[in-house]
């Protein structure tokens, strides 16, 4: 439904063309969560959500898989290079079991 989307998120994630937001480095150390590992778990992923009204610039949601564990990671693609904005482990009171679709 958003290949499009992804494939040009996970070039530009892949080619180094993105910024970490404060918020997203504070939540992967909170979380202990190696910042890198994130990236490319989300070069991978799956967009789930799309927001591109946002009223601070399009971003969306991605469904990322680590070897550990299963992440959210939001985007921000309104700008030149990618920003890593927020990641967490979703909930599933929240999510269906796939962490795909909100209950």
């Amino acid at each position: 439904m958003f290949d499009d989307l992804m494939a040009g998120i996970k070039a530009k994630l892949l080619a180094g063309q993105y910024v970490t937001t404060r918020h997203f480095l504070e939540r992967c150390d909170e979380r202990n969560l190696d910042a890198r590992t994130v990236v490319l778990a989300a070069a991978n992923g799956s967009v789930i959500e799309d927001y591109p009204e946002d009223d601070r610039g399009h971003s969306c949601l991605i469904l990322a898989n680590s070897k550990d564990y299963v992440l959210h990671v939001l985007v921000g693609v309104a700008y030149i290079e990618i920003r890593m904005i927020i990641v967490y482990k979703p909930d599933p009171d929240i999510w269906d079991s796939d962490y795909q679709k909100r209950r």
